[in-house]
């Protein structure tokens, strides 16, 4: 298992400043080891997922982790709805 070198604590629901925290944190963070902790997620937002998804993809292709830990039942719900629960549950998440 890798060691996490960044975490970033995503908000219970992200409002557009937090999106661009996390987008900042994401673009930032690119070279290294990053984990996402979704435990406090009680309404997953479509920004968020996007964000999370386009990250996913970058960090496989450049072989850094990144990992969605501990998703709550509201940001399995929301990947649910949005149909991205494979991509987002998938993703090294310990549930």
């Amino acid at each position: 298992m890798t060691t996490v070198g960044l975490t970033y604590v995503l908000p219970a629901v992200a409002k557009i400043d937090d999106c661009e925290k996390l987008y900042v944190f994401l673009s930032t963070s690119q070279d290294q080891e990053v984990e996402i902790d979704c435990s406090a997620v009680t309404r997953l937002n479509g920004l968020v997922a996007q964000l999370l998804t386009m990250a996913l993809k970058a960090s496989r292709k450049s072989g850094k982790e990144l990992m969605l830990a501990n998703p709550s039942a509201g940001f399995l719900s929301g990947a649910e709805t949005l149909g991205l629960k494979d991509i987002l549950q998938n993703s090294g998440a310990s549930a």
